[in-house]
């Protein structure tokens, strides 16, 4: 990465470690953490977990373009008041993630970040 572009990346990376989660504290637990993904970028995922009873599944939340996964904060809180864990993650050059702010190059170059190849 270029000098202006790791800036922007540390900025917005603040930004998104800063933001409130949430306010159910008694209910939910969350937190955030960075993925290496496959081609040495990082990125920015959130999570957010029911503190008691049963998980009755996990979801993943994919957020569209410009935009960054601490906008489904609300909508992660009412999953974990249902008993679903979550997931959210940043895309490339959103949010708290890696890369030009607002770019990315393919929905290929995205998802290979996620897909790893299984081994027999």
């Amino acid at each position: 990465m270029r000098g202006e572009e790791e800036e922007d990346v540390r900025r917005r990376r603040a930004l998104a470690e800063g933001l409130e989660l949430g306010g159910w504290d008694l209910f939910f637990r969350s937190e955030s953490f960075v993925f290496s993904g496959r081609r040495r970028s990082s990125l920015f995922c959130r999570s957010w977990f029911p503190v008691d009873g049963e998980i009755k599944g996990i979801l993943v939340i994919i957020h569209g373009l410009n935009e960054h996964s601490g906008r489904y904060a609300y909508f992660a809180k009412q999953l974990t008041s249902c008993n679903y864990g979550v997931y959210a993650m940043d895309w490339i050059g959103h949010g708290g993630s890696d890369g030009l702010h607002g770019y990315v190059p393919s929905l290929e170059c995205c998802c290979r970040h996620w897909l790893i190849p299984r081994e027999n």
